[in-house]
């Protein structure tokens, strides 16, 4: 399922990282049944970006690993890894050139959550193998 603007606003409000009232360019992204993965994305502003991300990680912003995209070894994934035709600018961890990244646990039911610095864009996505 992929869903966009106020409807996957309404998906986004209920998870982790709910925007603010600035928040825009929303995308929703689920897929699976039993073992599922939900990517969503949208853009806010920079210092509401920093508050969510000391919030859900009890971490500044700051300390998190540096994220440029095209870091060896450290590729995220996104929707439509598998099935081409998902891919979408919304949500493209490979086109950030300066950003930060957390991941919460690489193992199973983890999730990961990258900010665009430049586009001041966040990408969560959450995973359940």
């Amino acid at each position: 399922m992929v869903i966009f603007d106020d409807e996957a606003k309404q998906w986004i409000s209920k998870g982790r990282l709910p925007p603010s009232p600035a928040g825009k360019d929303f995308y929703y992204y689920i897929d699976g049944f039993q073992d599922h993965r939900v990517f969503y994305s949208y853009n806010d502003e920079s210092e509401q970006l920093e508050a969510t991300a000391i919030k859900l990680t009890g971490k500044p912003l700051n300390s998190w690993a540096t994220w440029n995209g095209m870091t060896p070894g450290a590729e995220a994934p996104k929707p439509g890894s598998e099935d081409k035709h998902l891919l979408t600018p919304l949500y493209d961890p490979s086109a950030i050139t300066n950003g930060r990244r957390f991941v919460s646990k690489p193992e199973s039911d983890g999730w990961e959550v990258i900010i665009d610095l430049d586009r001041h864009r966040i990408l969560y996505h959450h995973w359940d193998t």
